[in-house]
């Protein structure tokens, strides 16, 4: 399997990129450090980004470096609270009403994949002032 071990929250950001004339290659990614996310930051999906769902998945093409990534179930929830500005509490308290799942683990995890989509530049982070 391509994806990377994940807990039973974490979605899994699983790495694609196309290289020229060849088909699309899968493979899996090298986990990256994230960038921290203050507490009053908001977060939202960065705008050179085009994203579909297939087959229970979500796949996500950055314009700009034509790379191409893929999001599981809790993953696409996240991803449509990113549409618009969002606070990791907020979408924190999103998934744990609609998921079963510890609030201080749903941070935690929610806090590492968010970091690790801004390292990639999939979203950015907002610092309210």
């Amino acid at each position: 399997m391509f994806q990377k071990p994940t807990s039973p929250l974490t979605p899994a950001l699983v790495y694609f990129r196309t290289e020229s004339i060849l088909p699309l290659q899968r493979r899996e990614f090298v986990d990256m450090p994230g960038v921290p996310i203050p507490d009053s930051a908001s977060v939202v999906a960065s705008r050179d980004l085009l994203s579909s769902e297939l087959a229970g998945e979500l796949v996500v093409l950055d314009l700009s470096s034509g790379e191409y990534y893929s999001l599981d179930e809790v993953g696409i929830r996240v991803w449509q609270l990113l549409q618009e500005p969002a606070t990791v509490s907020a979408i924190r308290d999103a998934v744990v009403s609609e998921y079963d799942v510890d609030p201080v683990r749903c941070e935690h995890d929610i806090r590492a994949l968010l970091g690790e989509m801004a390292a990639r530049g999939l979203v950015e982070i907002r610092e309210d002032s």
